[in-house]
């Protein structure tokens, strides 16, 4: 596992259930948002400053690679496929990277600065933006393929529910759940404050964090017609969180908050 942090700071772990082992720590030398683990030798870091994409060899203690295309803030990285992984900035674009050779394709479409993406299968990659808007993207083809309104405020989440299903939330304090491919909204879900972070956990189960400082566990049947929220988790704001296991999940928030929670 890896984290990043706005002190300029990447470790990378060795987390069991025996516990945590921290076996490197990566200094940028400025704030870092973007931290991508590829494989137990390889990192890759991206923060402000420089606009560029570090490949880091953990083994090596170096960097072994830079990918310069943005001209603007790097905010995200996800993994495309064994050979690629893609990153969006505040210069608009998302960028599709190939690891080995470096070559790149922008991809362009959002008015305003892209904060968010996921990876939704093998064809479809979706980001998400300040200008209110997701675009669905056709890796392969290296363009557009829907683009999706209906929140009121900036994208600061967005994750896959299934196949077929997208979920978003941002500063509208709203969750969305989306038949991607039509952009038809499937649910909303509404929150007291904006929200950081959604988990599908599974097609029918949601946890969802806002800046209020608190995770909620929401439980809906499966037409996507009767919504109940079930759980109240108090904590600090988190940004990140990821299915641990079938009880439990990880989360990371503010202040180099790292947690598992057994809900």
């Amino acid at each position: 596992m890896a984290t990043a942090s706005d002190s300029g700071h990447s470790f990378v772990h060795r987390v069991s259930q025996y516990g945590n082992e921290c076996i490197r720590e990566i200094h940028y030398g400025g704030t870092l948002y973007g931290v991508l683990l590829l494989d137990e030798n390889h990192v890759l870091v991206a923060g402000t400053g420089d606009f560029i994409i570090k490949k880091f060899s953990i083994s090596e203690n170096k960097v072994v690679q830079n990918f310069k295309k943005h001209t603007d803030t790097v905010i995200f990285l996800v993994r495309v496929d064994q050979n690629r992984f893609a990153s969006c900035s505040g210069d608009k674009t998302v960028v599709i990277w190939d690891l080995e050779t470096g070559k790149s394709t922008t991809m362009k479409g959002h008015s305003n600065n892209v904060y968010i993406m996921c990876k939704i299968n093998d064809k479809y990659l979706a980001s998400g933006s300040e200008d209110k808007t997701i675009i669905i993207w056709d890796v392969e083809q290296a363009k557009s393929f829907k683009t999706l309104t209906g929140h009121s405020g900036n994208i600061c989440t967005i994750a896959k529910v299934d196949e077929k299903k997208i979920a978003s939330g941002g500063s509208d304090k709203t969750v969305r759940v989306w038949d991607y491919k039509s952009g038809k909204t499937l649910l909303v879900i509404k929150q007291e404050g904006w929200v950081g972070c959604v988990l599908p956990y599974d097609k029918n189960t949601f946890f969802i964090s806002d800046n209020v400082r608190r995770i909620k566990r929401w439980k809906v049947d499966d037409n996507y017609e009767n919504l109940k929220m079930e759980q109240e988790i108090a904590t600090c704001n988190i940004d990140c969180m990821y299915r641990w296991s079938d009880r439990e999940i990880m989360v990371g928030g503010e202040n180099g908050f790292v947690a598992i929670l057994d809900w």
